[in-house]
């Protein structure tokens, strides 16, 4: 019996090394995470300072992301950048992902209804828009790649505050002071509220012109289970193209594109924000 018992011992590594090692994976996606917010890469004392980090141990963390291709270094700029196997990575969550696969659906919506489709996930305090598909039409609203929309005044961002995971409530007191971007943006965290709860009930969001001027938004969430969705999509349009007649048709349309989205692996993720100013204290070490 002792033998077997020392024997399993000398399977399992001690304890304070297992912690180590999950530490120097946490520092290290730190690192990563400060790297994806930086443009044109990071110097090491950049990336020492973003992530928190002392200049030895960032040296060590970043000397064995680089043997592993995951990050690797400009000799002109000797900034650190996105490395090989990590450009890979990226390029194998596009196609796999199903990014193809709701860009088609977008397209169709646009090419139903004429108008700016797009995609939409939530990422922190934000919507980010993954996805988006521009209206044909001469007069038009074009939505960026890249653009993040503010949560409580864009469509796209109360269709994710109705199911989120946290009630909206706490959600908006957690935005507070909302903050207005036209005139015609509710500030008031009961009529936003009020507008919220209309989303459960009716299935989409409609904002009018509170988040861009001119443009109207009808958006839907994309929920994966009963409760809670991490993405949504949205129908963005010139008010002078807006009916009554057919901001109903674009949240028909919107719920049928979400019920197809739903199935998608994009739309089954939850995008954590991965800011370091965000990240738990564990994560910085």
């Amino acid at each position: 019996m002792l033998r077997e018992h020392v024997s399993r011992r000398a399977t399992h590594p001690p304890q304070d090394s297992v912690s180590r090692g999950v530490q120097s994976v946490s520092r290290a996606i730190s690192l990563i995470a400060s790297l994806v917010e930086a443009d044109a890469g990071l110097t090491l004392s950049e990336l020492a300072r973003s992530a928190g980090l002392s200049m030895s141990t960032t040296h060590r963390l970043l000397r064995s992301l680089c043997d592993g291709e995951i990050l690797c270094r400009d000799l002109v700029t000797e900034r650190f950048i996105p490395g090989p196997l990590l450009m890979r990575l990226a390029r194998s969550s596009i196609f796999n992902g199903g990014f193809a696969e709701a860009s088609h659906i977008l397209q169709g919506l646009t090419d139903r209804t004429r108008e700016t489709a797009s995609y939409g996930v939530r990422d922190g305090d934000s919507v980010l828009v993954l996805l988006a598909v521009q209206s044909p039409e001469p007069l038009r609203f074009e939505r960026q790649l890249g653009s993040r929309l503010a949560l409580h005044s864009s469509a796209l961002g109360r269709a994710l505050l109705a199911h989120g995971p946290e009630s909206a409530e706490d959600a908006l007191a957690a935005l507070a002071p909302l903050t207005a971007t036209t005139t015609q943006t509710q500030t008031e965290t009961t009529s936003v509220l009020n507008a919220i709860h209309a989303v459960r009930y009716r299935g989409w969001a409609w904002v009018e012109e509170e988040h861009d001027v001119g443009v109207h938004a009808v958006a839907a969430p994309i929920r994966v289970d009963k409760h809670t969705a991490h993405a949504a999509v949205a129908l963005e349009a010139p008010s002078s193209r807006i009916t009554r007649e057919r901001i109903e048709l674009f949240g028909r349309e919107l719920s049928q594109a979400a019920g197809l989205l739903r199935r998608l692996p994009i739309s089954m993720a939850d995008m954590k924000p991965m800011h370091p100013a965000n990240m738990p204290p564990g994560m910085l070490g």
